[in-house]
């Protein structure tokens, strides 16, 4: 019989808006894969508390605001040789200022900014994808309700 072991990982989809256009930041994980900065939560910490110690720990940078009222989430499972892995992963929109990334290089290589289309193409997991799509959708409701703030 599997070991089922189930984690929740909470991170932040990190952007900024310069000239009517949106940049979002991603980290280039040691493991090779490009993804948002994210990690598990520590014992009695909410998945808001966990999202933004997690991005200020891997990036070095401090959140201008998080919008914790929407989050984006999904599930995945992984077989390893002793276990099937079942992890939710739960991400809320963060806005970053224009500031100096200071990568974690226990588990980061690399950093970018870059703009959605490049997001999509460096995102190795379509699940990941999804939920970045759906960030943007969001974005651009609230663009289109003359909301200046998310």
């Amino acid at each position: 019989m599997t070991r089922i072991r189930k984690e929740t990982s909470c991170g932040v989809i990190p952007f900024r808006k310069i000239n009517d256009e949106y940049q979002f930041l991603l980290l280039h994980q040691n493991n090779g894969d490009w993804s948002f900065p994210k990690g598990h939560a520590e014992e009695g910490e909410s998945y808001e508390e966990t999202a933004v110690r997690e991005f200020t720990e891997e990036t070095g940078i401090t959140l201008k605001k998080l919008y914790s009222h929407k989050s984006f989430s999904f599930h995945f499972q992984k077989q390893y040789p002793n276990y099937l892995l079942e992890k939710d992963v739960i991400l809320f929109l963060g806005e970053i200022a224009d500031e100096d990334v200071s990568i974690q290089k226990e588990e980061i290589q690399d950093s970018c900014l870059c703009p959605a289309e490049e997001v999509l193409n460096r995102l190795p997991f379509e699940s990941t994808r999804v939920v970045f799509r759906e960030a943007l959708v969001f974005l651009e409701k609230m663009k289109e309700k003359g909301i200046q703030e998310v």
